[in-house]
């Protein structure tokens, strides 16, 4: 069997392990907290009885989110500049920080215990783009760069409204979120495309 075919096969094979391993962790997990498996492993909707489209904004910014992640990570694996790559690597790993917090709710679960702690980890986040910005900022270009800033802006403007203001529907502060993520999503797909190893678009 030739090369290429037995590395996808071990591709292929090691994607079922690790989905085996995920399955296993659910059970795990639903034993430990007391509920039925069905309950993780169904949509949500469905879990709780709630209308189909209940947050669908919210998962399509998931969605945005991990497309971010996976263009970063393209990039971190194929891009020939070793700094190119770790630049790359920083936003893939930052995007699925951002990701899992997002989907997850992780700070508002933090919130419910410590708020403290839920700022801690919010300015974490802040500092870990600035870093990564201040690092990369010839590797991204002035346009990738500021389409960054632009992104913790809009991020920052859902939080501040967060905080300190309540009384404004609930879809203001979500929107400036949405188009934080957004923004985010299309300064990597941007950076990431083949064409800016060449000639950077950004």
């Amino acid at each position: 069997m030739r090369p290429q075919l037995w590395r996808g096969v071990l591709v292929h094979v090691g994607a079922l392990i690790a989905g085996l391993i995920v399955l296993l962790a659910t059970l795990i997990f639903s034993r430990v907290v007391g509920v039925d498996g069905s309950f993780l492993t169904r949509e949500p909707q469905v879990a709780l009885d709630g209308k189909l489209y209940a947050g669908a904004l919210s998962n399509l910014g998931a969605v945005i989110w991990m497309l971010a992640a996976v263009f970063a990570f393209v990039g971190w694996m194929t891009a020939s500049d070793i700094d190119e790559r770790r630049m790359f690597l920083a936003g893939g790993v930052i995007g699925s920080v951002l990701l899992a917090d997002d989907f997850f709710l992780l700070h508002d679960w933090v919130s419910g215990r410590s708020q403290l702690v839920e700022y801690v980890m919010i300015g974490s986040y802040l500092v870990a783009v600035v870093v990564l910005v201040a690092v990369y900022r010839w590797q991204l270009g002035w346009l990738a760069s500021a389409g960054i800033v632009l992104t913790l802006t809009l991020l920052g403007m859902s939080i501040v409204l967060d905080v300190f203001v309540n009384d404004l529907d609930q879809i203001v502060e979500d929107g400036f979120k949405f188009l934080g993520i957004c923004t985010w999503a299309a300064t990597w797909t941007l950076r990431a495309h083949p064409w800016t190893f060449r000639e950077p678009l950004c």
